[in-house]
């Protein structure tokens, strides 16, 4: 399995921004004050400091590069609503997810690179071993 996706982060911007502004429904997120609940639902006592956004393009159906071009698109067409995150202490990471149960293949090409650069946005990966 290969996801790539977008993760936003911030001190307290609205989710609904980021969400008009990337045009896609979120794969996960909550509100800065929200409670913190474990995956299995139990509430800890604790509040989310910060607002966190996330969706991922994990259609199988697509290409690794599909997807990536796919995710690309979006952050190009959010470029004022990342800057925007940027400038107030947020920020906005591609995050490359790999179930390593078989072989994948991610290129980012130097326009993409150019582009993530240019916007601040970070790289990340994530490896789930077997």
């Amino acid at each position: 399995m290969f996801d790539i996706g977008i993760l936003i982060q911030h001190p307290s911007i609205d989710p609904d921004k980021i969400t008009a502004g990337l045009c896609a429904k979120p794969t996960s997120m909550c509100r800065s004050g929200d409670r913190v609940v474990t995956p299995k639902g139990r509430e800890t006592g604790d509040r989310h400091r910060w607002t966190s956004w996330s969706y991922f393009e994990s259609d199988d159906s697509l290409s690794s590069n599909e997807k990536i071009r796919l995710i690309l698109k979006k952050i190009q067409d959010a470029a004022s609503l990342i800057s925007i995150v940027s400038k107030e202490g947020g920020k906005a990471t591609l995050i490359i997810r790999h179930d390593s149960s078989d072989y994948a293949n991610c290129e980012l090409n130097p326009e993409a690179l150019t582009l993530l650069a240019r916007l601040s946005v970070t790289v990340g990966f994530e490896v789930f071993a077997e």
